[in-house]
């Protein structure tokens, strides 16, 4: 593997946790301290400069939850809408 710091890379977007370096007899690579832990992407593994800037660029925790918002708020919209509709198809009965 290539001498990556450390620093350069992003922590989790979903658990905040800084990753580090992992060495066993089939190299080294970069991951969460624990790999099986409860993070969603515990499991995910970085062997290369590549890897950490695919890493860092995805989208941030905070990006992630503001499409979650955005699209909560369309659903409960979309809600009221079927909702008056129904009270509107109720009334003409």
């Amino acid at each position: 593997m290539e001498n990556i710091d450390l620093r350069s890379i992003d922590p989790c977007p979903f658990c905040g946790e800084r990753l580090v370096t992992h060495y066993d007899h089939h190299g080294t690579w970069i991951a969460h301290k624990n790999e099986t832990g409860k993070c969603i992407i515990s499991t995910y593994q970085l062997f290369s400069q590549d890897d950490v800037d695919k890493w860092n660029a995805r989208p941030k925790e905070y990006e992630l939850l503001e499409r979650i918002g955005i699209l909560m708020s369309k659903v409960a919209r979309a809600d009221k809408n079927y909702q008056d509709l129904l009270n509107t198809i109720k009334k003409d009965q």
